[in-house]
This record gives structure tokens, sequence and C-alpha cells, in this order.
């Protein structure tokens, strides 16, 4: 087996948070704290910005990030900009 792998690499939240910036190495988006609520509803995507016309469509629009929330995101500012 180990002939077959040519590549392998390790993470860890502080792997994360070196390379990403992420809160507290979070591997996509912020670190999930339901204690800590910055959104009204954790589960919400949230799109706008106090900058007029400058939308969020990537992971950061919703408190548990990741792929759905990013994919969700997106999707919302294509509405909005239509």
């Amino acid at each position: 087996m180990k002939k077959g792998i040519e590549y392998k690499d390790a993470a860890t939240p502080l792997t994360y948070e070196r390379f990403t910036h992420n809160t507290d190495g979070a591997s996509s988006a912020w670190s999930w704290n339901p204690k800590k609520k910055f959104y009204k509803n954790t589960m919400s995507v949230n799109i706008e910005t106090p900058v007029k016309n400058l939308y969020i469509g990537s992971c950061w629009a919703m408190q548990i990030g990741g792929v759905p929330g990013a994919l969700a995101a997106a999707y919302q500012c294509t509405k909005k900009i239509k």
C-alpha cells in the first residue's frame, strides 16, 4: 500500500488557523460555537454587507460555514444580482 501513495498530508486546527486565519482553526469558515451566535439564526444565510452592492457569496455567509453554506450564499447572490 505504501508504494501506491504519492503524497500525504496532515492538518490540525492550528494548521488551518496558520494558513487560513480562520477563527480557532475552523476548517470551514467560523468556529462553530452555539453559545457565541453572531447571526440571529445560526442556520440562515446572510449575504448582505454594510457596503452597497457588496455581497458575501461564500462559506462566510453562514455561521456553520462549509460547502452547503457556500452554495446557498452563492445562489442567493445570483438571485440578488439578477
